[in-house]
């Protein structure tokens, strides 16, 4: 849709909601895990989410992208070694959510990328996955990409800092299903992006996880997740992106009118949901 507007006047129009790249990552890599073929719809196709489909067909998982839907093979938390580095070259999302899952491969995974990558810090998920039965190193500069993964997901007990980043706790949380014992994480800290590791979840139990949201001693969130329950496959519709949307939504605002926007989700996940209820206060 193309809309231009010179003088602010009252507005009426009706657009589709970009899909959620947060979605998207996360169905893709859920779907790699199940047992069998499932139909991802409506996915947002861009350079992150492609690093991210790109780097699972390097681990063994066949993968058909189409327009309007992406038909992925899962093999029961089975991922092949790769034949070279995974480079996934600036998307920080597949970098983090892909740390966890590569210890379910069946041979080292060296996830690498661009120079901006190699100065994201990591190190947080390593060690928390190194108390977990992980074997993962540094080849460069410790903290930092590349790792070169290897071990296994032992599960059990661990503890890391909400506060730090929302997607190491998304990276444990996705591949817990396929650990050796259940899971169960403890943050320490204020969490940070809380409404991310809830959409996690959110995909997760699509997929026939069970995921628990439980409080720790402090009144801090917990997450166990259950290893006798793995994904199941299916069909999953990637929801609209309202954090995307909000341009819409603040332009009625602001001008006056009606904007109308397709594709979200009323009870999802994602925070900025809240803007519809602060724009009505």
């Amino acid at each position: 849709m193309q809309m231009n507007i010179g003088r602010c006047g009252p507005v009426c129009f009706t657009v589709a909601a970009p899909a959620s790249k947060s979605y998207t990552h996360r169905a893709l890599i859920i779907a790699a895990l199940a047992d069998g073929e499932s139909e991802i719809i409506g996915q947002l196709d861009a350079d992150d989410t492609r690093m991210t489909a790109r780097a699972l067909m390097q681990m063994g998982i066949r993968l058909d992208w189409c327009r309007d839907n992406i038909r992925v093979h899962g093999q029961g938390g089975r991922l092949c070694e790769p034949k070279e580095e995974v480079d996934i070259q600036d998307s920080g999302t597949s970098m983090r959510l892909l740390t966890a899952v590569s210890l379910l491969a069946d041979g080292p995974v060296i996830l690498t990328g661009s120079k901006r990558m190699k100065e994201r810090p990591l190190g947080p998920l390593v060690d928390t996955l190194n108390k977990a039965g992980g074997r993962i190193t540094y080849p460069e500069k410790p903290g930092y990409p590349p790792v070169r993964i290897d071990g296994r997901f032992s599960g059990g007990k661990v503890c890391i800092d909400g506060g730090i980043s929302s997607q190491f706790i998304s990276s444990l949380l996705i591949a817990a299903p396929y650990a050796v014992n259940d899971l169960q994480v403890l943050l320490t800290g204020d969490p940070v992006s809380l409404p991310y590791i809830l959409m996690t979840a959110d995909c997760m139990q699509a997929f026939g996880a069970e995921v628990i949201v439980m409080k720790g001693e402090h009144g801090e969130p917990a997450f166990l997740v259950s290893s006798m329950r793995k994904y199941r496959p299916g069909t999953y519709v990637i929801e609209g992106d309202y954090s995307s949307s909000s341009y819409w939504f603040a332009l009625a605002a602001i001008c006056g009118g009606t904007a109308t926007v397709t594709g979200l989700n009323p009870g999802s996940a994602q925070g900025d949901r809240r803007l519809l209820q602060i724009l009505e206060e």
